[in-house]
């Protein structure tokens, strides 16, 4: 059995702040299956494992094997994978802005996918091969850095789209009217500026980014709260509305989920391990 390995590195400056984060991962899974959730960020994966088999998105199956370096962007719904035999991999992960800058396509044509990553970021599938080769964990981080100087393509994206992505993902509920006042445009002109630079409108974003802030809360209270506390904290109505919301985004009720936690432990909050492919 491998022994769980995470080596985190920090960001370098030229990269930041639209790269949040670089890790090198070799473990093996909690579980067979697992339910990825949903995320305002993206993330290049290069695996240097056994393919994946991604099983569904949402509701609907989808059945697509990802066996070399795949890109996953924004996700406004919940994944359904199966696991390899052991995780191996290097990952960069990108702000929803961030997107455009590194990855050779539209921010929108992301939104809800992953796709082989080579087309994307020229180069990908070099480093993988690389590392199925290689047990130097900070040569190939080294590498992964480089690998994202060398594909960076565009100038850093609109600043007041930056500003405004950040007040999203800090303030919740955040004013999506009052932010862009700020930037002295309409809630019209500034969903279409953050539409392009992004891939979803602000207000669908603010959703996912309110589901994913309270989710990452999780991994850091011991013990957990209870739903109800969560609601004024989050800005949602009642418990009924936290309750709806959170079902829609994680394809199961904040017991089910809760319950989950439990067994697995907190770390496990974005990433649930499942016995079955249609556990809920």
């Amino acid at each position: 059995m491998t022994a769980p390995l995470f080596v985190p590195r920090a960001v370098p400056g030229d990269l930041a702040p639209f790269v949040q984060a670089l890790w090198y991962l070799h473990a093996p899974p909690q579980r067979r299956f697992e339910k990825i959730l949903p995320s305002p960020r993206a993330h290049l994966i290069v695996n240097l494992s056994d393919p994946y088999r991604q099983l569904a998105r949402g509701a609907m199956a989808t059945g697509v094997k990802l066996a070399g370096p795949f890109f996953a962007g924004v996700q406004t719904q919940y994944l359904v994978n199966e696991n390899p035999i052991e995780l191996r991999m290097l990952v960069a992960q990108f702000t929803a802005d961030g997107v455009g800058i590194f990855a050779r396509a539209q921010p929108g044509d992301l939104v809800d996918a992953v796709l082989p990553a080579e087309p994307l970021v020229p180069g990908v599938d070099a480093l993988a091969a690389r590392g199925r080769r290689s047990d130097d964990v900070e040569g190939l981080l080294d590498d992964l850095v480089g690998l994202l100087r060398a594909a960076r393509h565009r100038p850093d994206p609109d600043a007041a789209v930056t500003r405004v992505r950040v007040g999203l993902e800090s303030d919740r509920p955040a004013s999506i009217g009052g932010l862009a006042a700020a930037e002295g445009l309409t809630p019209r002109a500034l969903s279409a500026r953050f539409s392009r630079a992004c891939g979803v409108t602000p207000k669908r974003f603010a959703d996912v980014a309110r589901v994913d802030a309270l989710l990452t809360s999780l991994a850091s209270r011991d013990p957990l709260p209870g739903w109800g506390e969560l609601v004024a904290e989050y800005g949602y109505y009642d418990q009924p509305h936290i309750t709806r919301a959170f079902t829609r985004f994680a394809g199961s009720p904040p017991a089910r989920f809760l319950h989950d936690l439990r067994e697995f432990g907190l770390e496990y909050a974005t990433f649930v391990p499942l016995d079955h492919p249609a556990h809920g």
